[in-house]
């Protein structure tokens, strides 16, 4: 969910109908529906959301978008490509800049691994986003990503667009983590400030997540000890990522083979109000690591090495493969 969704980021080309979610994928077929092409109008007509959160000129990053139908279903499995240019006319010299990638299919964690080809299903047979590795967007501004059949096809199934930014407002790889004096499960803060779903309003009265709330950053960042960050609000998450994404971490936090390595899991609850009369307001200690200026989004997750500094960092999702390898890589050190 994000908590304060840019415009910029926002603009689209075509209208966003992604209510349930992000969700993407090989070679894309028709809908076992009522054989309308996708892409081409119908019920099946395809709309794009970017779900990367932030994207950063001349840098290498993961983009991801979501795919869906205007009645809530989703195009999942396989893999599509991504065709960046700059919203603008012309580039350089008046030469429109085009990067073309593969974009895979990127499930929930849990969730089905589909294969094959791309195909339009319920949310309930597959949620996930596609996502490009490796993309360097040239120049700040405005980009339209034109989402295309694999192999070169004429039209595109959808257009979204996403804002490169100058430079990020979130920790990026190499930066030093934010020294942050977070409250644990022996601090004497509510817990639904520790979890959302331990709250009045949430699933339960006890941490969900013990695991993830036994560990204050400054300390680590003072022991030099290896940890993984995840900022996340599970209870009020509406784009259904962070509840899983949550789980994945404390899944880790609480596996010998990965403890054992001498690295720790810390979980950041995103709200300390959340709604109603008093509005939405964030946790102090969230806010350096979603957004300085604290208006940034969410779930995110974070690596840090034994020097204190960035590793690795995932927006909105990140497999468990992905999170495996890159804490593997910090504690090896």
């Amino acid at each position: 969910m994000g908590v304060n969704r840019r415009a910029g980021r926002g603009v689209a080309i075509m209208a966003v109908a992604c209510v349930v979610l992000f969700s993407c994928g090989g070679t894309v077929s028709k809908s076992s529906s009522d054989g309308v092409e996708v892409g081409e109008g119908g019920p099946d007509e395809l709309f794009a959301e970017t779900a990367s959160f932030e994207v950063v000129a001349g840098r290498s990053q993961r983009i991801m978008v979501g795919l869906s139908t205007a009645d809530g279903r989703v195009l999942h499995g396989g893999s599509v490509e991504f065709e960046f240019r700059p919203s603008e006319d012309g580039g350089a010299g008046g030469v429109t800049e085009v990067i073309r990638t593969t974009a895979r299919y990127l499930p929930v964690p849990g969730g089905k691994v589909l294969s094959g080809e791309a195909v339009i299903g319920r949310p309930s047979e597959g949620i996930g986003v596609y996502a490009a590795a490796d993309v360097t967007i040239p120049r700040a501004g405005i980009w339209t990503i034109d989402i295309l059949r694999p192999g070169g096809s004429q039209a595109p199934l959808a257009q979204t667009a996403v804002e490169v930014m100058e430079t990020g407002k979130v920790p990026n790889l190499g930066d030093p983590a934010p020294p942050t004096d977070n409250p644990t499960a022996a601090s004497s803060v509510p817990r639904e400030l520790l979890d959302s779903r331990s709250g009045p309003n949430g699933l339960g009265t006890t941490l969900p997540d013990a695991a993830l709330h036994r560990d204050v950053i400054n300390d680590l960042l003072r022991d030099n000890t290896p940890f993984v960050v995840v900022a996340s609000t599970p209870a009020y998450c509406q784009s259904r990522f962070c509840g899983p994404i949550t789980d994945l971490v404390d899944a880790l936090a609480n596996e010998p083979t990965i403890t054992g390595q001498g690295v720790a899991f810390v979980h950041l609850e995103v709200f300390a109000r959340f709604g109603g009369a008093g509005a939405t307001s964030l946790n102090p200690w969230v806010i350096p690591w979603i957004d300085g200026n604290g208006n940034g989004h969410e779930p995110w997750v974070f690596v840090v090495d034994r020097t204190g500094r960035i590793a690795a960092r995932y927006d909105n999702l990140v497999s468990e493969p992905e999170l495996r390898a890159a804490i593997g890589q910090v504690t090896a050190r």
